[in-house]
């Protein structure tokens, strides 16, 4: 009775009007504004280059930011300007694009590594479609490519030889070696990787990402990509090298389309133990029904990820907190079911956040073609202009806040602990606001009031 009694009271000295403060992931259109004049944004990496911690992003654009940076550019962090990297890259008569960035460093010395299809850094010989650039110079790492040679994927790892940028795209050749679409580099000198991948029909055979992982024998090496061999082994789209030998997957997986494939890859624990994921186009599992843009791999089988998303392609996979705990999050193209980004809550997808839309930067309907991080937030790249189910204004690039180290006692959110998050909740169970409800079972009783007190007791982390 007592307890009841100072309850009353409190409730009584906070009767009022007090608006409920609880996170909520939201969309930040600002990095975009003005964003990307035409074309895509894709890659994105922070990345310190000695200049300080900067965004670095990549795609087909010409220019971003209000900058003259064309296919990459340069966002500082501290000051939050777009910056052209040294003379910038070009294109020369072609569609240029980058569509990896990665650093790696040498042992003397941190580079940002940048590949895809370009004619070059300006002024630098040797740096047609990969250049090397160390926070205010570009640099050849000696690819000596010839066009159409291009890069497409990028990931520096040991697995068992030292630490080396693996290098994956369309090329036969790499700095005098003969790779076939797969090499290494040690800051000096490329090595092959096997013998290549191949492919049969009209198409070239092309690998689009590569993933280091130990799926518990070990580290491996990943490829994916829009092949059927990989040195000389059977293996469509995926392959795995475990320091000297190639090996395809289980039974394997293969693609609906001869156009299709595996465009992206990344490591999560979807509760059951991390595993390799891998999205793009419509894939069927051998030996299994139902067909999937997104596949696991646990180690020793194949699993589809929430059946068909839709008749396009994933761009992108990342791995992301949004406050509820891990998720992961596909990206695509022609995908407008999801509205281009999803999240998979263990059954099904659904667009993150309301997706984006609006129309597009380039070509005929809006993307999203690449997802990265910003401290805790989701760094989301495409040729969109309208973010969520409030049509938020940006072009091609925007940010998605976390709500990861939110503190959920702390109801005011000012970073204090005090009387007046307790009046707020107070406040909030008198009229049944529903954040009132703490142990979430939709009663509002004395429960509510001892988690929430206890929750609050114990402080925020």
């Amino acid at each position: 009775m007592r307890r009841s009694c100072v309850f009353t009271t409190l409730l009584l000295c906070v009767s009022g009007s007090i608006a409920y403060a609880q996170c909520t992931p939201e969309w930040d259109g600002s990095l975009g504004v003005p964003g990307l004049t035409t074309g895509y944004a894709a890659p994105v990496i922070v990345h310190d280059d000695g200049m300080g911690e900067a965004l670095f992003v990549g795609g087909s654009f010409g220019a971003i930011g209000g900058t003259n940076a064309k296919i990459v550019g340069r966002y500082d962090l501290v000051s939050e300007t777009w910056a052209r990297m040294g003379n910038g890259l070009t294109t020369g008569n072609t569609n240029g694009f980058v569509a990896a960035i990665a650093p790696f460093d040498d042992g003397s010395t941190t580079r940002l590594i940048v590949g895809g299809f370009f004619a070059g850094a300006i002024g630098i010989p040797g740096t047609q479609s990969v250049a090397a650039w160390d926070g205010t110079t570009w640099s050849s790492i000696g690819a000596d490519f010839v066009a159409p040679n291009s890069i497409w994927g990028m990931t520096a790892t040991d697995i068992g030889d030292g630490y080396r940028l693996y290098l994956t795209g369309g090329f036969p050749a790499i700095g005098g070696v003969s790779a076939g679409g797969i090499a290494s580099w040690d800051g000096s000198s490329f090595a092959k990787v096997g013998n290549g991948i191949g492919i049969d029909g009209v198409f070239a055979p092309t690998g689009f990402a590569v993933q280091s992982w130990d799926p518990g024998s070990g580290d491996r090496l990943y490829l994916i990509g829009r092949f059927n061999t990989v040195d000389g082994i059977p293996a469509n789209h995926v392959a795995q090298f475990d320091g000297t030998t190639w090996s395809a997957l289980g039974a394997g997986i293969l693609s609906t389309s001869s156009l299709g494939g595996l465009e992206c890859t990344t490591i999560f624990d979807d509760g059951s133990g991390e595993a390799l994921f891998v999205g793009g186009g419509q894939m069927r599992i051998v030996g299994k029904s139902g067909i999937f843009n997104v596949l696991k791999w646990d180690g020793t089988e194949w699993f589809g990820v929430g059946g068909t998303i839709g008749t396009g392609r994933i761009t992108d996979l990342a791995v992301w907190d949004d406050g509820s705990g891990e998720r992961l999050i596909a990206s695509g193209t022609a995908m407008p079911g999801i509205n281009y980004v999803a999240s998979f809550d263990g059954s099904t997808w659904s667009p993150l956040q309301g997706g984006v839309g609006g129309p597009p930067t380039s070509g005929n309907f809006p993307s999203v073609f690449g997802l990265g991080y910003l401290s805790d937030d989701l760094v989301v790249c495409g040729n969109f202009t309208e973010l969520g189910p409030d049509a938020i204004a940006t072009r091609g690039i925007a940010v998605l806040s976390s709500c990861a180290g939110n503190c959920a006692v702390d109801l005011v959110e000012d970073d204090l602990l005090d009387f007046f998050d307790v009046q707020m909740f107070l406040n909030a169970f008198a009229v049944q606001d529903t954040i009132a409800d703490w142990n979430d079972d939709t009663l509002f009783d004395f429960f509510d009031i001892q988690a929430y007190l206890a929750d609050f007791a114990a402080g925020c982390p």
